[in-house]
């Protein structure tokens, strides 16, 4: 069986088209998103759309939390969009409960391997941790008892292994951070107990003529996209 893993889509429609036609060229039967489908890009209508058909288990992130917070909370708009961006702004009209009421943590039997998905860690949602995370924060993933740990929030791939056992992040679909530029997932072979970490090319720049249309003043949202890891400390 194949699953392919996602995480930290973020509302670019772009990246995440291109992973869904890889993921089924790969035979894909089965999707599982570590949150954050929405937050930073535009696409909400486009994201709920391209997954309307696709079997998929997922948890919320922080950034459907924002969006919440957005929603019932007027006086937080504007620091919300100061940090943030436009996005949720242009989600006016959408139905979004579907990636807003989703658990926070979620323990499921994928193929008879028992797997939790989370989005920070299991222990803190809103923590990130990184490839380089220390020693004793690895070993206490593998402490819990699962055959497979999904977590994502920090934008950066990993995947650590023990004794047939895994914890892996697939990086982000919509807005990597180290420095490569395309759109992260991960695939999950159950036949052959392995998992590899994927990019999928597409035209960002599609993305970031919108980031010039909707937030010209927060050029962070373009710039992650298109710079590379030569260029990062530029």
């Amino acid at each position: 069986m194949k699953i392919a893993i996602l995480s930290d889509i973020h509302g670019n429609g772009y990246a995440l088209e291109a992973v869904l036609k890889k993921a089924s060229a790969e035979n894909v039967s089965q999707y599982i998103i570590a949150g954050d489908f929405i937050g930073y890009y535009y696409n909400a209508e486009k994201i709920l759309n391209l997954l309307k058909d696709v079997r998929y288990v997922a948890v919320r992130g922080n950034h459907e939390n924002i969006y919440k917070k957005w929603l019932d909370d007027l006086s937080s708009r504007e620091d919300i969009k100061k940090k943030y961006g436009s996005s949720f702004s242009l989600y006016n009209g959408l139905d979004l409960t579907i990636f807003t009421g989703l658990p926070e943590t979620l323990e499921t039997l994928i193929d008879g391997h028992e797997t939790l998905v989370c989005h920070g860690t299991p222990w803190d949602s809103g923590e990130y941790l990184y490839p380089d995370a220390d020693q004793s924060k690895i070993d206490r993933l593998f402490h819990y008892d699962y055959n497979v740990i999904i977590y994502g929030h920090t934008h950066y791939p990993s995947i650590w292994k023990k004794n047939g056992r895994f914890v892996v992040n697939p990086g982000s679909v919509g807005q990597p951070r180290d420095g490569i530029p395309g759109a992260c997932w991960a695939l999950w072979d159950t036949d052959k107990s392995e998992i590899t970490l994927r990019r999928e090319n597409y035209d960002i720049m599609n993305v970031v003529r919108e980031c010039q249309k909707y937030d010209p003043d927060l050029q962070y949202l373009q710039n992650v996209l298109i710079r590379e890891k030569e260029k990062i400390n530029e």
